[in-house]
């Protein structure tokens, strides 16, 4: 769906398409890129000193190292001198603003274009947020006539990343310790081999591995565990439809991205077997296909990465509109980085959220001194840390030796 239709669609969900008079009008009068690998937070600043922080999206290549430097290039090319003065007062206004950056890069666009959007995105949300003294989630809940006190829920979380690189005792023994450190009550390990063409890590793991790690889930934490499976496009249909098939009969929760991800038939395939819930989406980086897919009837349960699919803005709008199919939807957020703290947010503010959030008990690739206060789990559940917009402020100690990219580059920030 064009960038305009969502605009549309937005413009429906507000009150109205125009600003009250005396309403605070929010225009970019700058922008700062803080970087220090593996990643890059940007600041907006309005004219009158508010300040909106968000997240360039972060590479999911290369968790560790990244690609930062090739992101910022992008967002500061392409898209800060469209951005800068422009108003971002109301979603509404920022949808406009983002499809006019687009219009503008119709040759640019891709990958490295949408997570630098991602980044403008989310800073603007916050900034929009903070400015009606609300948190994001708050103010997403208002624009789906949804009442902002569920934002106030706590959520649970599932573990995720548990590598497909352990034998079945060893992942057993890893659920165990995660299970007595964070209480969730969901995991997802990984089978077959990441785009490996049908070849396991080693012969008949995944065959070994789905039983055996139910049975002593079962046997050690009870039956009420939910497991899941993430192949990475391990799989061609035909070898991917004997592995739902024990996914089936063993109670799995669901069987993520058992094709490559652009293999969108391949995936309805899948679907369509009906022996297990199928999801998918989190390499996607255009959200007009992603919706397109959704619409289809390719997956039960859509996973945007707010980094890659171009912000909280188009993610909301997926969420909408896998809700006319009953898809739901649950963001892909393996790390500890602020794409925690953004599917959070859209967990609680959507009619249609999975059932879980993804937390990374297991990363390691994400410094842990970034954030004041972190995503916080007890018992298996979390909730928004306090205060307006994303709840997020980075520590001085981080940005100290950080990067500084600035727009315009003249800009002396203080």
């Amino acid at each position: 769906m064009a960038r305009r239709t969502v605009l549309h669609t937005w413009c429906l969900l507000i009150t109205a398409c125009v600003h009250d008079s005396h309403a605070r009008v929010l225009r970019i009068a700058s922008m700062e890129i803080r970087s220090k690998q593996p990643l890059a937070f940007l600041y907006l600043r309005t004219e009158d000193g508010l300040e909106g922080v968000g997240q360039l999206g972060r590479s999911q290549m290369d968790s560790v190292h990244g690609d930062n430097d090739l992101v910022t290039q992008v967002f500061m090319r392409h898209v800060a001198p469209i951005a800068l003065g422009a108003e971002v007062t109301t979603p509404a206004s920022l949808v406009e603003l983002e499809s006019k950056i687009t219009d503008l890069n119709y040759k640019n666009t891709g990958q490295y274009f949408a997570r630098a959007m991602s980044g403008l995105d989310t800073a603007a949300w916050d900034l929009m947020s903070k400015a009606a003294g609300t948190s994001v989630c708050q103010l997403a809940a208002s624009e789906f006539g949804r009442d902002p006190q569920v934002c106030l829920r706590t959520y649970p979380i599932y573990c995720t990343n548990l590598t497909r690189d352990v034998s079945k005792e060893q992942l057993v023994d890893l659920i165990r310790g995660l299970h007595t450190k964070f209480g969730a009550r969901s995991y997802k390990f990984k089978i077959s081999t990441t785009m490996g063409h049908n070849v396991d890590v080693w012969p008949n793991r995944t065959e070994m591995v789905i039983p055996f790690v139910r049975q002593q889930v079962d046997k050690y934490l009870g039956p009420n565990i939910s497991l899941t499976v993430d192949a990475n496009g391990g799989y061609d249909p035909a070898h991917a439809q004997h592995i739902a098939g024990l996914l089936q009969e063993h109670g799995y929760e669901w069987f993520e991205e058992p094709v490559p991800f652009w293999n969108y038939q391949g995936t309805k395939t899948m679907h369509d077997l009906g022996f297990v819930k199928i999801a998918a989406g989190e390499n996607e980086y255009r959200a007009e296909v992603l919706e397109m897919a959704v619409l289809a009837g390719t997956v039960n349960i859509v996973q945007p990465d707010l980094g890659y699919i171009g912000g909280f803005s188009n993610a909301l709008h997926l969420a909408k509109a896998a809700a006319t199919v009953k898809v739901l939807v649950d963001p892909h957020s393996p790390d500890l980085s602020m794409t925690e703290f953004f599917s959070l947010h859209l967990l609680l503010a959507v009619p249609n959220p999975g059932p879980f959030l993804e937390y990374g008990c297991t990363d390691e690739s994400t410094p842990t001194d970034v954030f004041e206060q972190g995503i916080q789990v007890v018992n298996g559940r979390t909730a928004l840390p306090p205060g307006p917009g994303w709840g997020v402020k980075v520590r001085d100690s981080w940005l100290k030796d950080a990067a500084s990219t600035r727009y315009p580059p003249t800009l002396i920030h203080v």
